[in-house]
């Protein structure tokens, strides 16, 4: 499901590709490693489960850097990397990030955590997308693609130059009319009779929405009003996926 959602998000550009692993019995019960989700310290926490599940799977000449972890215990889901550089399987291959989920984990956990550990995507707090709240819509069975900006830097979306004439009804869903606003980047796109704006440089929910009246009317029009009310944005706050997303120091992400 979890492939098939992605298809769809990127408008079928983006499939990942699922090395599956035999499972691996460890000698104590992963429970042990689960304290609070397995977000505490050391030594027995998730890093550490993770890290010896790895240990125990044996040789794996195709394994990826990356690695999603399903553990039979309540770990939290989470992205993050190996300590020690990470865990050779075989060699010259290394596996040195991973993402962790409880078995029976739901979509909306698996394609965002998908989401920090293949495409380097940060959590957006307050964001309806699918790197905020958006993962857990319909309690998590249904999550919401990823935001405008996201979607664009992925090479998922694309971007029209900002023409007055342009109609409503041309801008797709997989498009976003392109917009400098006195240095301020802005992307607004189209849902049926709706539009809404986004920071292209600061990805997360929408700065405005609102109605369309005529979809034969230019976009910029519709929106019109909506930008002539926003206030100018703040310094960008990211610049983009890192080239190693979850080899950073701090948190695990969830």
């Amino acid at each position: 499901p979890a492939e098939t959602w992605w298809l769809r998000a990127s408008g079928g550009r983006w499939r990942p590709r699922a090395v599956v692993l035999p499972p691996v019995m460890l000698p104590e019960d992963p429970a042990r490693w689960c304290a609070h989700g397995g977000m505490g310290p050391g030594p027995r926490n998730a890093v550490a489960l993770a890290h010896a599940a790895l240990k125990a799977s044996g040789v794996a000449p195709d394994c990826p850097e990356a690695m999603v972890l399903v553990v039979a215990a309540p770990v939290a889901p989470h992205a993050w990397r190996l300590p020690d550089g990470g865990v050779a399987l075989a060699p010259g291959r290394w596996v040195r990030r991973y993402a962790a989920l409880p078995a029976g984990a739901r979509l909306g956990a698996w394609v965002h955590e998908m989401a920090h550990l293949l495409l380097g995507w940060p959590d957006l707090p307050g964001s309806p997308c699918l790197m905020g709240a958006g993962a857990m819509r319909d309690a998590a069975r249904d999550p919401a693609p990823p935001g405008p900006a996201l979607a664009l830097a992925a090479g998922w979306m694309t971007a029209l130059p900002a023409d007055t004439r342009l109609p409503a009804l041309a801008v797709d869903e997989g498009m976003a009319l392109a917009l400098d606003r006195g240095g301020q980047r802005l992307l607004i796109t189209r849902k049926g009779n709706t539009f809404a704006i986004h920071d292209r440089d600061t990805p997360g929910g929408p700065l405005a929405a609102g109605p369309l009246d005529d979809l034969a009317a230019p976009l910029l029009a519709g929106a019109g009003a909506a930008l002539a009310s926003l206030s100018p944005a703040p310094s960008p706050s990211w610049t983009g996926p890192a080239s190693s997303p979850v080899a950073r120091s701090g948190s695990a992400r969830g």
